[in-house]
């Protein structure tokens, strides 16, 4: 079993600047180590590839110590993608909204609604705010289906801008902002995403895959995948001459197990405070050629 604890390290700096903006249940952040490890141990590898980016947590590490040039980010999400998108292209817009924005509940009613709504045909900007709004002020930052932080009424120790931290958030966002011509973002299902990606490019690129998982996909990610496309996944995965350098994150259930028969599977413990602090046993799975623990 890998420990998490001898991959722990992360940034200096938690509240630093090279790391993600989100809130995310599940982040990978504290597998930035172990992930750095693999990149520098495969020949030739300059860029990063997320294709469930979420909040990119161990992306945006990776990008910051200088282990890759470059960063792949997509989300299937278009709510979570306008959110990315706004960050890097409007930058200051972002900011001036994160400044400016009461982080009260009639705020968080208006952002609710918007992320609902889902409009795709409407502003990245304002759809990309309301989805962050709820990241940062919901629990566990659940973008929909969690509530808000102090619950409707907002009573209890924690109200809603309990993880609200906006001088941080804006040193991260600017960050980003610095930074895009280092980060590539697309809108596409993860697996359409993997086969579309440039043949030319993917022995350099390090591939993090993190699906939503199997059985508390539902729950936790805005676009839960069916039984069928983990199974498609793992077969694209699994097959000789797609992708050289991989590695993916689940839950440990049986599904995962018989998908991946051919790969390695180590199991992964990890510590989660989604509601209650709990350790959960996860999967990460290699081609099965390659050595996961040294």
């Amino acid at each position: 079993m890998l420990n998490v604890n001898d991959f722990g390290r992360r940034s200096k700096d938690r509240f630093g600047a090279g790391c993600t903006p989100f809130r995310y249940p599940g982040g990978k952040a504290f597998l930035t180590d172990f992930l750095e490890e693999q990149i520098v141990a495969a020949e030739g590898v300059t860029a990063y590839a997320e294709p469930y980016a979420g909040g990119a947590g161990a992306a945006i590490e990776l990008l910051a110590r200088g282990t890759v040039d470059r960063i792949v980010l997509n989300d299937f999400d278009n709510r979570v993608h306008a959110a990315w998108w706004a960050m890097l292209h409007q930058t200051n817009e972002f900011i001036d909204l994160v400044l400016s924005t009461p982080v009260n509940m009639d705020s968080w009613r208006r952002c609710q609604q918007l992320v609902v709504d889902n409009d795709r045909s409407g502003d990245k900007l304002a759809l990309g705010f309301a989805t962050y709004f709820l990241n940062r002020t919901n629990h566990s930052g659940v973008i929909l289906g969690a509530g808000p932080i102090g619950g409707h009424s907002q009573t209890g120790k924690w109200l809603i801008d309990a993880r609200y931290y906006a001088e941080t958030m804006v040193r991260r966002i600017r960050w980003l902002g610095d930074r895009k011509e280092d980060i590539a973002l697309s809108n596409e299902d993860g697996l359409a995403f993997l086969k579309k990606f440039p043949a030319a490019y993917r022995d350099s690129t390090f591939f993090f895959i993190d699906p939503p998982y199997v059985q508390a996909g539902a729950k936790l990610y805005l676009n839960a995948m069916s039984d069928l496309k983990h199974q498609d996944l793992a077969a694209y995965l699994t097959a000789t001459g797609n992708l050289k350098n991989w590695l993916v994150t689940y839950d440990d259930c049986q599904l995962i197990h018989d998908a991946y028969s051919t790969a390695q599977v180590d199991k992964l413990a990890v510590r989660y405070s989604l509601r209650t602090k709990r350790t959960e046993h996860e999967v990460c799975v290699m081609p099965s050629q390659a050595a996961l623990l040294t």
